[in-house]
């Protein structure tokens, strides 16, 4: 773990996968995390939102994007608009986007991508 004292689950997953990700050679990283580099905000194509994800890094000239995700997932709200920007940044971006879920919710997120039209890479974690 990178600092002490009361974590969420949420900023306890984000450090885990920091921490996954430094050992594998990743650089660069940025995360929304206090203590960290702050990734840049992406901003909706309407202009109107923005949203900053979990993590950026780097590894091997590649730039990674991940969005954490620790509770219910669904289509509806704001998490689909998220993803729907994280994506669109990515690929314009000539990033990968990397969504980390709960353990025994991959088939529950590989519809919501696909019923919204997203490429992404999803990761299942232990909480």
């Amino acid at each position: 773990m990178l600092r002490t004292g009361e974590l969420s689950v949420h900023e306890f997953v984000v450090e885990e996968v920091i921490d996954y990700l430094q050992n594998r050679g990743f650089t660069e990283i940025t995360a929304n995390l206090p203590g960290f580099p702050q990734p840049e905000k992406v901003v909706s194509r309407n202009k109107r939102t923005s949203f900053i994800p979990d993590i950026i890094a780097e590894r091997q000239g590649d730039t990674y994007i991940f969005a954490v995700e620790t509770g219910e997932v669904s289509l509806e709200g704001s998490l689909s608009r998220k993803w729907k920007e994280f994506a669109f940044y990515a690929e314009s971006n000539g990033m990968i986007f990397h969504i980390v879920v709960p353990k025994g919710m991959l088939k529950k997120v590989d519809c919501i991508l696909s019923s919204l039209g997203i490429t992404a890479v999803v990761h299942q974690v232990d909480q």
